[in-house]
């Protein structure tokens, strides 16, 4: 088990990797960094999008998630509500409740995001 890893030693996976279910045209890339270090009580990885990607619709039975952005900016939806997000940007996503990235803008999104949880379940809500 490694626990001090840099993202640019992790792979980029594909959101269809991972999840083979993905509503067609989800292509977002990201690296798991839990998966990396071996730990199983949280999860966190680096997810980017490109300009006009879209993380569609979804949520988490049973786990609650947080994006961080790092860079660039885009629109955010939890529940029904929707920000335009930018460099600095948290944003917590209670288990259960639906949300939706959109890369709305001419620059790569970057972001942070994480899970309470080692393990969780993702429903495509679109």
């Amino acid at each position: 088990m490694r626990l001090i890893v840099h993202v640019d030693d992790v792979p980029y996976t594909s959101i269809r990797e991972r999840y083979p279910d993905a509503p067609k045209g989800e292509e977002v890339y990201f690296k798991d960094l839990t998966k990396a270090t071996g730990a199983e009580d949280v999860s966190v990885g680096v997810g980017w999008q490109k300009p006009g990607e879209v993380h569609r619709a979804h949520h988490h039975p049973d786990a609650s998630e947080f994006y961080y952005i790092l860079e660039g900016s885009g629109e955010i939806t939890v529940g029904g509500s929707t920000v335009q997000v930018r460099p600095g940007a948290f944003c917590y996503i209670p288990t259960g409740v639906s949300h939706k990235v959109i890369n709305n803008t001419n620059e790569t999104l970057v972001l942070l995001y994480g899970y309470n949880r080692g393990t969780h379940q993702t429903i495509w809500d679109e």
